[in-house]
């Protein structure tokens, strides 16, 4: 087999998406043509769907790449992503972004990957947002318009009101696929308490150890026992303990990451529920694509993405409770709002978590560990009030010099001693809290959710600005958990889950 063969062969392979035989045909192939430049990039771009990063570095750094440059440094960009280098790989993605000589497709790959990079890894919505916004490609504009509107959600720059409706408008023109309805009638399952058990389905992106997993898993366990439940995995696959947790308590386990909207839909539609949850939100608008076209008799929107509204009118309830939604905010939800007798979440423990009390707070200390997209100019002026003599700051994304900069001056006008603080993993960094001896700030206008329960069982005090009095969810998170000392109601929270689900 000659050389050019294997060469075509490869990229054969590549067309049928047969990535690890490609791999091997086109490392054959440069043992004989070491000088290839588009084999190098086509071996790299397979080591990295391969999860093989470092070997994509090593081809993607082929030296005089000549017209092939800009890919090879988008290769490279994401490769050093892959092994965690997320300023080098910020840097390299800037670089090429200023390049005059870059192909629409190119300057698109990159925007994309520069603007998740900001917002998911260094927590900068107004970056990640502009970087979407200068690149005026129309294929972009659902993203851009999503991203600015994230902004805003952090930033506190609108007034709930008007947000929601921003966020409804969005959601009417990018996600609703209702307009184009199948015409097919969901399919219920057997009726419950007569033929057998109600069929439940909930579909996530974040079956693991991951917000969902904490505040979700007691009560599914528990409903499982009265319910078969189905499980919708649109993650690539947790497969932590609290994944275990999810997959013991299923009926039916469905992997469906990156499973397009409508065949989303068909294999809802097919499994027959009573009643579908959604736990993934505006972290998955496929699923909500999916939804919209009411593919289940009875559907929920519950922890996940809960931030505000949805914007669909797709769903039976928006499940929440009196301290996170009350009366006064019903108008800002497109759902109907149903509100648990107790908190809208429980909480399961990991084994590692020490429930003892922690460290006493100490006069003037003070600690932010929030993810730096919400540390707003609000929160920043309610710290500046307090005149902190020691800040810390907790979390994962300070070791990123991008985010260190960011906040870098503001925070040493607050505070003439400033610690960053980067634990690795969440055990660490629950030994990290119940060590600091500080009293922790709550942000505004997003605040804390998981964290300020588990801080909250640790004994620790938790300040900051109230909320508006007309306000969001994500606003009112850390006051409601305030409001209840009972994180572990599962069997009540269970049956009223079951009552909603199997209500005719």
């Amino acid at each position: 087999m000659g050389p050019n063969t294997l060469y075509r062969d490869a990229r054969r392979a590549l067309a049928a998406q047969d990535v690890s035989g490609a791999r091997t045909l086109l490392e054959q192939h440069l043992t004989t043509h070491p000088n290839d430049v588009s084999a190098h990039l086509d071996l790299a771009a397979c080591c990295l769907t391969l999860k093989a990063p470092a070997i994509a570095l090593r081809h993607a750094s082929v030296p005089d790449a000549g017209i092939e440059s800009a890919r090879a440094a988008l290769i490279k960009a994401k490769a050093l992503r892959a092994l965690q280098r997320m300023d080098a790989a910020a840097h390299a993605l800037r670089t090429l972004l200023d390049s005059r000589r870059l192909s629409v497709e190119l300057k698109l790959n990159a925007s994309i990957e520069l603007s998740d990079l900001l917002l998911n890894t260094f927590g900068d919505p107004e970056a990640a947002a502009a970087v979407l916004s200068q690149t005026r490609n129309p294929s972009l504009r659902e993203r851009a318009s999503e991203s600015k509107l994230l902004a805003a959600l952090y930033g506190g720059t609108q007034d709930a009101t008007s947000l929601s409706k921003a966020f409804r408008r969005h959601a009417e023109k990018y996600i609703e696929l209702s307009h184009r309805r199948s015409n097919k009638k969901p399919r219920i399952a057997r009726q419950p308490g007569r033929l057998g058990k109600p069929r439940i389905g909930v579909v996530s992106p974040s079956l693991g150890a991951t917000p969902v997993g904490f505040l979700t898993l007691g009560t599914l366990q528990t409903l499982s026992e009265k319910a078969e439940l189905v499980f919708f995995d649109r993650s690539p696959g947790f497969r932590d303990w609290l994944a275990q947790g999810f997959r013991e308590s299923a009926k039916d386990w469905i992997a469906c990451h990156g499973l397009a909207p409508r065949a989303l839909a068909e294999q809802m539609r097919d499994k027959e529920l009573h009643a579908i949850i959604d736990c993934g939100g505006w972290t998955d608008i496929d699923a909500l694509r999916a939804l919209s076209l009411r593919p289940v008799a009875r559907q929920f929107k519950w922890v996940g993405g809960q931030a505000l509204t949805t914007g669909l009118d797709c769903f039976d309830g928006y499940l929440t409770d009196r301290w996170q939604v009350p009366p006064s905010s019903d108008h800002l939800y497109r759902e109907p709002i149903r509100r648990f007798d107790g908190p809208y979440v429980t909480y399961v423990p990991p084994p590692y978590f020490n429930f003892s009390r922690g460290a006493k707070a100490k006069t003037g200390v003070y600690a932010l560990v929030s993810n730096p997209a919400k540390i707003s100019a609000a929160t920043l002026t309610y710290l500046k009030r307090l005149k902190p003599r020691r800040l810390l700051m907790i979390d994962h994304r300070w070791r990123y010099q991008h985010t260190r900069d960011r906040f870098m001056r503001a925070l040493q006008s607050v505070s003439g001693t400033v610690e960053f603080i980067v634990p690795n993993g969440h055990a660490e960094y629950l030994e990290t809290l119940q060590a600091a001896p500080a009293t922790f700030i709550d942000t505004r206008p997003y605040s804390m959710g998981l964290t300020a329960i588990e801080l909250l069982l640790m004994g620790k005090a938790i300040v900051g600005p109230r909320p508006r009095a007309v306000s969001l969810m994500c606003e009112r998170h850390s006051l409601g958990h305030q409001r209840t000392d009972d994180f572990a109601s599962y069997h009540a929270q269970a049956a009223q889950l079951l009552r909603w689900c199997a209500e005719e």
